[in-house]
């Protein structure tokens, strides 16, 4: 328990994360706020963030690991791929949130037609 605790204690301390508590009285939410987290998180969906937020919380240890990923990242802030990563982000937006739609696909609880627009989508192109 104790090298549980100093991991956390640790991203706080580094300042990986950090809340603050929400302006309004009595609201028990916390929101983000400067942090290593939140100068990093250019994403643009709850996906992208919560990856984001779990690469930081448990980094990767292995060097072929470690260099993949970053050439994985390199591919997407070159400026040569701009055009392309432009595209792929537009196509993606529009599938809206596919681990949830999958999930309520195979739940029998497509609520909406964009559940059913996404499960219709992935089927073609899979």
């Amino acid at each position: 328990m104790l090298h549980v605790s100093a991991i956390l204690s640790g991203h706080s301390d580094l300042g990986i994360f950090a809340n603050e508590a929400h302006p309004s009285k009595g609201l028990s939410r916390s929101r983000e706020s400067i942090s290593l987290y939140t100068i990093l998180d250019h994403t643009s969906s709850s996906g992208g963030s919560a990856t984001l937020k779990s690469w930081l919380k448990s980094p990767l240890q292995d060097l072929e690991e470690i260099q993949y990923r970053q050439n994985m990242i390199g591919l997407f802030v070159d400026p040569d791929n701009k055009p392309y990563i432009h595209d792929l982000r537009r196509s993606l937006k529009s599938l809206g949130n596919l681990p949830k739609a999958l999930r309520n696909f195979g739940n029998n609880t497509c609520r909406n037609v964009q559940d059913w627009n996404v499960n219709k989508c992935s089927t073609i192109h899979t």
